[in-house]
């Protein structure tokens, strides 16, 4: 890495973004034609992160584009990102032409790295500790790329066959593994045996299909036959795809057997919401300070999936974003990123940014998604304008509702199947644990250490606190 950058590359940074120094990614992920996700924001390849200045990626790149940003889904586009100081800065056996790399916050201007030679590639990138607006990447070049078939449909958010996700031969068959979350089109997956233009290419689609003349819902674990289909005159070629039913998303291993002509579906990791078996619950909202559904603030269980939250409610118009305006709390579990859990919402949320007030009582909740087809996925509870005092929130998930009631909580302990906590006056007890235990508070500071049995606990301020053991985490209140 060079220890200066030229004054020409100073002007470029700074008409793309103002800089904040030490500003540092949480992740990093490589998004572009040229990587597995293809332009998918949504499920881009997440780099394994070596210290807080460094990430590192084995796998493999085909011919095309990529750049590296720092978050996942929509956001993506206009959020941090680093790109090559040098638009199209060349990825080769022999490794990069300038490995030089800056970083811009609302993705322009958008430049990205070319990888001219397909391969197994080991990509290292490290944040100038200096200047973390500056980095550098290192591209090893590892292997050639094994034998592939190509895969498009919303299950890789591509409908190019020119850039069409690689699924790579494995044990003389082409295996691809991934999440497919059903949609009300439903058009998920088919393949081609190359990529081109979609009128060059041949595709590789159902024999038949049963819903809406080109789709074929499938059965998890079963095997499907499959015809080949092309362009060969206009109208000949069958846009036809496999999909999933509703209720059925998921983790899938999908097998691809050529010399068969089959492909099999296996349902490695179910995503159907089962509300009678929920053992966490978040909440997301101005009430739990967090929009971050991989951040969300922990109810506490009662056990047969209730959950319960006790603390200030204070009506508030915004937080400093006007898209937050009193959006106070939905819940959501479980926490993870937020295309991939499932959120309780108002019953009568039907567009995003709905917001059902409430005040004291009792009231019905609605499961969803942001795959589901259904609307409010962005919609809250709120309370009125004025409002501010102690409430209880206890959300029964098998009956779908929740209850908001005036004052805190009179729970002072927490019991789990393997070890339980209260506090009782100034004395905090935890009992069925050996070993360290440690109390946090809800910034997630550590703020207590102590050995299982009784501590004294007078000094610490009234609040909500975290129990962390070797056995799990529990919430409790102290008085």
């Amino acid at each position: 890495m060079k220890t200066s950058h030229t004054l020409a590359a100073a002007a470029l940074i700074a008409t793309a973004f103002t800089a904040t120094a030490q500003e540092l990614p949480e992740n990093l992920y490589l998004i572009g034609d040229a990587t597995a996700a293809g332009w998918n924001c949504n499920a881009p390849v997440k780099m394994q992160k070596v210290n807080d200045y460094e990430f590192t990626y084995t796998g493999e790149l085909t011919k095309g584009e990529f750049k590296l940003p720092w978050v996942v889904g929509g956001d993506m586009w206009g959020s941090n990102t680093f790109m090559p100081m040098e638009a199209g800065t060349k990825v080769t056996k022999a490794g990069l032409e300038n490995n030089e790399s800056y970083l811009t916050h609302n993705g322009q201007p958008d430049q990205k790295w070319v990888v001219e030679d397909a391969g197994v590639y080991t990509l290292t990138f490290r944040i100038d500790r200096d200047d973390t607006n500056f980095g550098a990447l290192d591209a090893t070049y590892v292997s050639e790329l094994p034998k592939s078939i190509f895969m498009l449909g919303a299950a890789t958010d591509s409908w190019d066959s020119n850039s069409a996700t690689p699924v790579y031969e494995k044990d003389g068959k082409y295996v691809w593994t991934g999440d497919l979350n059903y949609y009300d089109e439903d058009k998920l997956v088919k393949f081609c045996m190359t990529r081109g233009a979609w009128d060059q290419v041949t595709f590789m689609v159902p024999d038949e299909v049963n819903l809406n003349g080109n789709v074929l819902q499938i059965e998890a674990g079963k095997t499907y036959t499959y015809q080949e289909s092309a362009e060969t005159e206009p109208g000949a070629l069958k846009d036809w795809f496999w999909g999933i039913r509703e209720g059925q998303s998921g983790e899938y291993e999908i097998t691809v057997d050529t010399d068969a002509k089959t492909v099999s579906f296996k349902l490695l990791k179910s995503y159907a919401f089962d509300k009678d078996n929920v053992t966490e619950l978040y909440m997301l909202g101005l009430v739990a300070e967090s929009f971050d559904s991989n951040h969300p603030l922990p109810m506490t269980s009662l056990g047969n999936g209730k959950f319960r939250w006790s603390g200030e409610i204070d009506y508030a118009t915004t937080d400093g974003d006007e898209q937050h305006a009193n959006k106070q709390f939905k819940f959501v579990t479980p926490k993870g990123d937020w295309n991939k859990v499932y959120y309780l919402v108002p019953t009568g949320a039907e567009a995003d940014g709905f917001i059902q007030e409430v005040e004291p009582g009792s009231y019905p909740v609605k499961m969803t998604t942001w795959t589901d087809g259904k609307s409010g996925v962005d919609a809250f509870f709120g309370v009125k304008e004025g409002t501010k005092g102690e409430f209880t929130i206890t959300v029964d998930v098998p009956n779908l509702t929740f209850t908001l009631t005036s004052g805190k909580s009179g729970i002072e302990a927490v019991k789990t199947a393997d070890f339980s906590a209260m506090i009782s006056g100034d004395i905090l007890t935890v009992n069925g644990v050996e070993g360290e235990v440690a109390l946090y508070d809800v910034a997630g500071r550590k703020v207590l250490g102590t050995i299982a049995g009784t501590t004294d606990v007078s000094g610490l301020a009234a609040g909500i606190y975290v129990v962390s053991t070797a056995k799990g985490s529990v919430k409790i209140y102290k008085k």
